[in-house]
């Protein structure tokens, strides 16, 4: 019986999801505050609008390209998305941002994501805060409103003040003579409501350190260290209560910094592309290697087809989180019946593993 079913699952493999990638296929938004490098990460040139810059943009962090744009100072931002929802799945990193840390180069940006639940495709719904280390870190400011003043000529700091009463300067250095407000914007000032993490500096022998915080953060730690993996499950809401996601569909990064360090400016964080981890290179979900359950068929009309090592308890959830069916299945191979479920992309959850599949 077991045998049967092991082909019949095979002939039934009629869609796999091997077209999705790990990585960002869409740029939404590109709004940096002022900068030493904004202008030249992406490059403006004259006759850019928001258009053309949000194309380089792409050009610089789509896919696998590795190129690398800069946020600027405090609160200025980007926003993706991915061609598949990540899902979040207990206890493991589900996605990772990369950036240009290195040891004591830590310049972290605040990370939030977002699910598409109304279904359009498009990040118009609720923004959760992944709340790394320092979240609820006294000197951690939530919700601050920060405006950044357009100065009279491009030799000029840039003036800024925030809704906590302090003001101060975006100051020039000599290494970067652009305008360091954006040339493709007509503004006279740009506004942000961010989360300003606490200082990460340390000054010694007249060199400053940029420390990394623990866990949470985008272009915190190198791109290779473990710490630099991000979990849904550290997603809040507003009042700091867990925001429970089945998975994610667009991220938000911003600036967490606001400090300007003697000669080496001020701390922004850069962005270089962003990666599931659980999909890799050739979009096959890597806990199908790692778990003790594995999803036979990724394309169903009638039965998903399980294989169980041991016995286990496996739930079916929509991409906006509702629970729409739920078994416990026998060691070895399993049928489980989902004719009755439209047609969509839906999650097949055990309490380890998360995995994909089409119903048609």
């Amino acid at each position: 019986m077991k045998t049967t079913l092991f082909f019949s699952a095979l002939a039934c493999f009629s869609l796999s999801l091997s077209a999705a990638t790990p990585y960002i296929n869409k740029v939404y938004e590109y709004l940096p505050a002022p900068g030493q490098f904004v202008n030249t990460m992406p490059e403006y040139e004259s006759g850019d609008n928001a258009s053309s810059i949000l194309s380089k943009v792409e050009e610089a962090i789509l896919a696998d390209n590795k190129g690398l744009i800069t946020l600027g100072a405090l609160g200025g931002y980007v926003v993706f998305g991915f061609d598949h929802t990540i899902v979040n799945v207990p206890g493991q990193y589900d996605f990772r941002v990369w950036g240009n840390a290195m040891v004591n180069t830590s310049e972290p940006g605040v990370i939030y994501v977002m699910k598409d639940e109304n279904g359009n495709g498009i990040p118009d719904d609720t923004w959760y805060e992944i709340a790394g280390s320092e979240y609820n870190n006294a000197a951690c400011k939530h919700n601050l409103e920060i405006t950044y003043y357009r100065p009279a000529s491009s030799s000029e700091d840039i003036r800024w003040s925030a809704s906590d009463g302090t003001s101060g300067v975006v100051a020039r250095n000599t290494f970067h003579n652009q305008p360091y407000f954006p040339q493709w914007l007509n503004d006279e000032t740009i506004s942000y409501r961010c989360t300003m993490l606490p200082p990460n500096y340390t000054y010694s022998g007249g060199i400053y350190y940029l420390n990394a915080f623990d866990y949470g953060y985008a272009d915190n730690h190198p791109n290779t260290d473990e710490r630099s993996g991000i979990k849904i499950e550290w997603a809040v809401k507003a009042d700091g209560s867990p925001a429970n996601l089945s998975g994610i569909d667009f991220v938000k990064v911003a600036t967490g910094l606001n400090q300007v360090l003697g000669p080496i400016g001020e701390s922004s964080t850069e962005v270089s592309g962003a990666e599931d981890l659980h999909v890799d290179a050739d979009g096959v979900d890597d806990n199908f290697a790692n778990s003790s359950v594995v999803l036979l068929n990724t394309g169903a009309t009638d039965c998903l087809y399980i294989s169980c090592v041991e016995p286990v308890d496996v739930s079916v959830f929509s991409l906006s989180g509702a629970c729409l069916a739920a078994e416990h299945l026998a060691e070895g191979d399993n049928s489980m019946e989902v004719a009755s479920l439209a047609p969509g992309v839906y999650i097949l959850r055990t309490p380890k593993a998360a995995f994909r599949f089409v119903k048609f």
